[in-house]
């Protein structure tokens, strides 16, 4: 495999921060860390922003039983966040004695 043709293209298509999903992103944040009303900045997102989050939110619910309790698909977008938590857990966790890559992807 040619890591350098890789890294560069890999470089080459990064982006900027994506301006469209940066306000349901806020949101998502906002609600995963149960934040205080008085914490949120309501400057980060807009009305469009909260109709397009709560349509992603309520589309991946897969079922509800009677008690009221919900299953959420893995594309859920509280699941994914919780996954790249947890991910991130696991990687803060493992040994340190890593040599660095001059490649971003490894």
């Amino acid at each position: 495999m040619n890591f350098e043709l890789f890294n560069t293209k890999l470089e080459e298509s990064k982006s900027e921060k994506d301006e469209e999903l940066s306000g349901i992103c806020y949101i998502y944040h906002a609600l995963y860390h149960c934040e205080e009303l008085s914490d949120i900045d309501f400057n980060q997102f807009s009305f469009g922003d909260l109709d397009d989050a709560l349509s992603l939110l309520t589309s991946e619910i897969t079922n509800e039983d009677e008690d009221g309790e919900i299953l959420l698909s893995p594309r859920h977008p509280i699941c994914v966040i919780e996954s790249a938590f947890q991910s991130i857990a696991h990687i803060n966790s493992t040994p340190r004695r890593r040599v660095r890559s001059p490649y971003r992807f490894i």
